[in-house]
């Protein structure tokens, strides 16, 4: 009983949610226990068996995820490790050739201090970021006097196994770009205005390098894509080259690169509505689906839902995912039988379909697919941690109108908030609103929006 009575306090805990789809509602609870699961008070595994060992790559996602669903203290227990998995050096270490360590473990860090305001660890780990991002420049220099499309690249290096054999990936440069880049937010918001200058300027020649390689690339392929390496012709490993959109936000949405790998991966690299990875992994993985899926949403495209549904098909009874799900058999084939990346990414998938960052504005339920859009529906968010401080919505619907109440801590007010209500409108009131076809934008300090479905009798 106490065991019961303690988790339940321990689920209710951070960001909750009340769905119209009770399955997702519950592998959202089932998969917030299981990231609980995966901490070891100081370190987090993506699995309980094989993988029960520390990676900077999962432990960017899963670690994320803990800061995005308002567990920011086991968070943090963990990143404050980081400068004792970090060579002399100023390698972040899980195992040699694995060059994305650096930029997963400078985005993980400053992600978590972006969203907690946490100075006090930024500061503590401050001298860490420094000795990363100098072994990221050191690393680089090794390509620079190459005159291929490496050049100015990381070395080659095996990386994450879903890439395939050693090459130089551009998953690996992406990452460290990221890495770099907040780096020098953090050196600029603790006033370290000559360290932000330097990591800025480190992060124009690398992001140079990186587009003439892609350049050559489009000119080899006869077209703008992202395989995995410069040297790869387009396959399942290109999956990894979509970091660049998620999480990293590199590259905006639009990019025709983004675009046409996200349409080539769907027409030659899926399992129905499962991304099927034939490299070494040879089945549908969860965690990249839900990659592909986060693509599509940032793109606002509802192709984003068949995807999110066959993750929920694919679930175990107890909502949980292998690596990667036999296309026959439903069970798995690849790596641990439950794995925590994939638990991560789910909860990552569904917090933003109901809260999203985008620059300035703060995207409210950005997708939300029609058949959610009914009388009696109802959507509560609570507790959600955000970049602009933590925020609980409600969204109810009645047959001729939609309301939302949003509840905010502001620490950073949004330039705007957006609400996809999901229907056309034909007016709004509230905050100084503004009805943009389905849509609403409104301003921050708004805290009821009551739209108006078009049609609706007065």
């Amino acid at each position: 009983e106490q065991t019961l009575a303690r988790w339940k306090e321990r689920a209710d805990a951070g960001m909750c949610v009340a769905l119209p789809d009770p399955d997702m509602e519950a592998c959202f609870r089932a998969n917030k226990a299981f990231l609980l699961l995966f901490h070891d008070r100081d370190s987090v595994t993506p699995g309980p068996l094989t993988y029960h060992r520390f990676w900077f790559r999962d432990a960017a996602f899963m670690l994320h995820a803990m800061d995005k669903i308002g567990f920011d203290r086991e968070s943090r227990a963990v990143l404050a490790t980081y400068p004792r998995r970090q060579r002399r050096d100023g390698f972040f270490i899980s195992q040699n050739g694995e060059w994305d360590a650096n930029g997963e473990a400078l985005w993980t860090l400053v992600q978590h201090c972006r969203l907690t305001r946490d100075r006090e660890l930024l500061e503590e780990v401050y001298s860490s970021v420094r000795r990363g991002v100098e072994w990221i420049r050191r690393k680089r220099a090794k390509t620079l006097d190459r005159h291929g499309p490496e050049r100015g690249l990381l070395p080659a290096g095996f990386s994450a196994e879903h890439l395939g054999p050693n090459d130089y990936f551009y998953w690996d440069d992406f990452w460290s770009l990221a890495g770099i880049r907040e780096a020098a937010w953090a050196a600029e918001f603790l006033g370290r205005d000559r360290d932000a200058e330097a990591f800025r300027g480190l992060y124009a020649e690398f992001w140079a390098d990186v587009e003439r390689s892609l350049a050559a690339v489009e000119k080899r392929l006869g077209a703008r894509l992202l395989p995995a390496s410069p040297f790869r012709r387009m396959d399942a490993g290109a999956v990894g080259s979509l970091a660049a959109l998620y999480p990293l936000r590199l590259l905006g949405p639009a990019d025709p690169r983004i675009v046409n790998t996200l349409d080539y991966l769907r027409r030659h690299s899926f399992y129905e509505d499962g991304f099927f990875q034939n490299m070494i992994h040879s089945g549908v993985n969860p965690y990249l689906t839900a990659q592909i899926a986060q693509c599509y949403l940032l793109r606002r495209s509802r192709e984003a839902w068949p995807l999110i549904y066959y993750l929920l098909k694919i679930a175990t009874p107890t909502y949980t995912w292998p690596e990667a799900v036999h296309p026959r058999t439903g069970g798995g084939c690849m790596g641990d039988g439950h794995h925590g990346w994939a638990a991560a990414e789910f909860l990552l998938l569904v917090r933003n379909l109901l809260l999203l960052e985008e620059g300035d504005t703060l995207a409210v339920t950005p997708i939300l697919p029609a058949e959610w859009a009914v009388p009696g529906t109802r959507i509560r968010v609570r507790n959600a941690p955000t970049l602009f401080g933590p925020v609980s919505a409600e969204i109810t619907y009645e047959a001729d109108r939609a309301e939302l109440v949003l509840e905010a801590d502001w620490f950073r007010p949004p330039a705007s908030c957006t609400w996809e209500v999901g229907r056309p409108l034909d007016s709004v009131r509230g905050g100084q609103a503004r009805v943009h076809g389905t849509a609403v934008t409104f301003g921050a300090a708004a805290g009821r929006i009551d739209a108006r479905f078009a049609g609706a009798r007065r």
